[in-house]
């Protein structure tokens, strides 16, 4: 249990008698001990009951504290270069609570051809593309580009579930007029349109393809964070201005 003070913000805390295995308070320092360690030193008595501040609590356990809602979430901490927050740049790791989201490039091609599963719609495309006899290649016709968008996503829940990439609903590209793009195929392990199931921890690459006009100075990705069921997906913003 997590719970706030009904009185100063400043110090947010969690009661030691809850799921709080292995970890012992010494009195006369008023000390936490976790699993041998000191994990904190500002340990108060609230009515008879010790509390430690979360953020200690967090930082002995490998986690970090995030803001969600009216209260607050202990999640696992996701590396140094990993964003608290939905906004970032190309080669940040965006984390919502549930999904880890990091574009690792991005790439202007006049033809594309799949590497994984998934492909293109072509009542997306119309006539801006065609398709060679294999299935796998597209090529932009004049006047048009693919922009494909390298991604890796990871699960950041306790459950096993796949990324639903197609049920993105804001996904799209932006750029310095106020035109939005949305993506025109996906090219992942799983299908087209949701990723192959993950286990809690497991990640895996995919792409998201984008057909535009050649020439577009993007300004920015949007990218909904979901899965199929998800009753709260959230948007993740990339610049990608220099």
């Amino acid at each position: 249990m997590i719970r706030r003070l009904p009185r100063s913000a400043a110090l947010l805390v969690a009661p030691l008698s809850l799921g709080m295995a292995a970890a012992a308070l010494a009195q006369a320092g008023r000390t936490l001990i976790l699993n041998g360690k000191t994990a904190s030193t500002d340990v108060r008595l609230i009515d008879g009951r010790p509390y430690a501040p979360l953020a200690d609590i967090a930082r002995a356990t490998g986690q970090i504290v995030v803001k969600k809602g009216n209260g607050y979430e202990l999640i696992a901490a996701g590396g140094a270069n990993q964003v608290e927050g939905l906004r970032g740049k190309v080669g940040d790791t965006l984390f919502d609570g549930k999904w880890r989201f990091r574009v690792v490039d991005i790439q202007r091609v006049p033809s594309y051809t799949m590497r994984r599963e998934g492909g293109i719609d072509p009542g997306k495309t119309g006539s801006r593309a065609e398709f060679d006899a294999d299935g796998k290649t597209f090529r932009a016709k004049p006047g048009n580009e693919f922009v494909i968008v390298n991604a890796h996503v990871s699960n950041g829940q306790k459950s096993t579930l796949a990324f639903g990439s197609a049920y993105g609903e804001h996904t799209a590209l932006t750029d310095d007029q106020g035109s939005s793009y949305t993506p025109v195929g996906w090219d992942q392990e799983g299908g087209m349109f949701t990723t192959k199931a993950m286990l809690p921890g497991a990640g895996q690459d995919l792409a998201a393809i984008f057909l535009i006009p050649e020439g577009t100075k993007l300004k920015d990705l949007v990218f909904t964070l979901t899965n199929v069921s998800d009753r709260e997906p959230h948007d993740a913003r990339v610049s990608l201005q220099p």
